[in-house]
């Protein structure tokens, strides 16, 4: 993975509160392109490399992937505690529409 790219998947990551105490990386594995979560008991999300014979990578690729890992983390949340699951979901609403707001750039 080139260093532009690893560094745009950090500022993607930190502009999701929701992913805070997540370890979200890229994999170089041809048979894993998309994204994987570890599981229930697990903070681990790995997006896979774009598989080129599909195509050329799409703009917006590693922001849908990440997008994936914020929705999991939120719906991963202990049903238990409603108030914060409605917070961690407003938190996540919020800084999707800033994502959106700023053209699909995330914070620096």
């Amino acid at each position: 993975m080139s260093a532009a790219k690893s560094n745009t998947l950090r500022r993607l990551v930190r502009h999701f509160r929701v992913l805070d105490g997540w370890i979200v990386r890229m994999v170089d594995d041809p048979f894993n392109h998309g994204a994987s979560w570890g599981g229930r008991m697990s903070n681990r999300f790995s997006i896979g490399t774009w598989d080129r014979r599909e195509g050329p990578e799409p703009a917006l690729y590693l922001t849908h992937e990440v997008l994936h890992a914020a929705v999991i983390a939120v719906v991963k949340m202990d049903k238990r505690k409603p108030k914060e699951q409605r917070q961690a979901e407003e938190l996540l609403v919020q800084d999707i529409c800033g994502l959106i707001r700023r053209g699909g750039k995330p914070r620096k």
